[in-house]
């Protein structure tokens, strides 16, 4: 266990005797961690640790039972019992200071557990015992959950559901619904009910007010069940905004001033609801980084938790579609109209001016052609088959020659 001082002297009452514990000194910082460790020493109690006996259970009543013990070993003058109907919620906690005590109002039709414990701290407790409570006409209903819609015309109801005492009283009995409001505005006993699934309206209902409600059977003497609460939310988030970054990752903000002011408030839960997916994410910022497994459109919505898990406030549904880019595999270039036009008309003028140039190339080669073709004709000689061009030198070698009979061929 931790306990918190800020004295340099500290008492630890409760040990169990003939037990040792290991004693450490830690700092603890302003996020609530803790530094190192300055001292540590283990110590080992003197005395006689308390044992417990078998319990006993005697039934005096459909839903109530005495439970019974005795300390064997050591003393113990203060115990705690603890019972429940359900091993997944906390016990309810008695205290005793005799070797007995009475549970009554339980239950009815309910499988219970029960042990006791000295009040030292990590003493043995006793073994487990179990026993069964029976039909009980004034029994309280049970499971009673309650939870908040919010209709189309901004009013608001709540749907309550709970199980009758026992499973064979289903069909048989009408109950009789409690509301009220902390401050007493609001109490009210309404008629009785067959159903145990019910939508019950609140059409007065203002952001902010909590209701709360139990549910009895219409049997005179009959016991009302725990109180449960519906929040009524307030006024929840807005200007969700919905950004994608790169891949499956989208970006989200939103704004809820009254999270600086609201000593109730403990985080943001944003909801995400798409094709076959469903999940939630928790924050404390107004903002929050999303990675999302696929494509496609998703609704986002943003609920506001206070310290007790009651939501406070909620926005409205945010839609967005999600469209992969795959960066590594395509880079998209965006470009202007005024920078697009600046490359084509050079590179349309470079293109021009280089057709314009070989047009003009291929014009006068042709025509070169014709006249050197026209100037060898004029010297071919019948006789010999060639053609000579002489510089006026003694070599009379021909410098070019070699025609057909038809068309003479210029070689160089």
């Amino acid at each position: 266990m931790i306990l918190i001082t800020n004295q340099f002297i500290f008492p630890v009452d409760d040990l169990c005797p003939q037990t040792e514990y290991l004693f450490s000194v830690m700092a603890r910082l302003s996020n609530n961690s803790f530094g190192p460790q300055w001292y540590s020493k283990k110590i080992q109690l003197n005395g006689t640790m308390p044992r417990l006996g078998p319990l006993n259970v005697t039934r005096t009543g459909p839903t109530s039972v005495i439970v019974s013990f005795n300390v064997i070993q050591g003393v113990s003058k203060v115990n705690y019992i603890y019972y429940t109907h359900d091993k997944t919620l906390a016990a309810v906690e008695r205290v005793t200071y005799q070797d007995s005590i009475e549970l009554n109002g339980l239950l009815a039709c309910e499988n219970y557990f029960v042990w006791v414990r000295p009040k030292s701290h990590y003493c043995l407790t006793s073994d487990l015992e179990k026993f069964i409570t029976s039909l009980d006409l004034e029994a309280a209903p049970k499971h009673l959950m309650s939870s908040v819609v919010r209709n189309t015309n901004n009013t608001y109801s709540i749907i309550l559901k709970w199980k009758a005492s026992c499973y064979n009283m289903e069909r048989n009995m009408s109950y009789i619904i409690h509301v009220m409001t902390t401050d007493g505005a609001h109490d009210v006993v309404t008629a009785e009910y067959q159903e145990i699934d019910i939508n019950y309206p609140l059409p007065n209902a203002l952001p902010g007010m909590t209701y709360y409600f139990t549910v009895r059977s219409n049997i005179s003497g009959s016991r009302e069940s725990e109180k449960v609460s519906a929040y009524i939310p307030g006024d929840g988030p807005y200007n969700v905004v919905v950004s994608q970054l790169e891949g499956h990752q989208v970006h989200l903000t939103w704004a809820w001033p009254q999270a600086n002011s609201l000593t109730e408030f403990k985080e943001f839960v944003v909801h995400t609801k798409g094709d076959n997916v469903e999940f939630e994410n928790h924050t404390s910022k107004f903002e929050i980084d999303l990675t999302l497994p696929r494509e496609g459109t998703y609704f986002f919505k943003v609920e506001v938790k206070g310290k007790s898990d009651k939501t406070l406030a909620e926005s409205s549904s945010e839609e967005f579609s999600v469209v992969y880019h795959d960066s590594s595999k395509t880079d998209a270039v965006s470009i202007s109209k005024t920078n697009l036009v600046a490359i084509i008309v050079p590179v349309a003028v470079v293109v021009v001016a280089l057709s314009v140039g070989l047009v003009v190339f291929i014009v006068r080669h042709k025509r070169l052609q014709s006249s050197f073709l026209a100037f060898a004709n004029s010297h071919y000689n019948i006789q010999s088959g060639t053609t000579t061009f002489s510089d006026d030198l003694d070599n009379d070698e021909p410098m070019i020659q070699g025609f057909s009979d038809d068309e003479p061929l210029v070689i160089a």
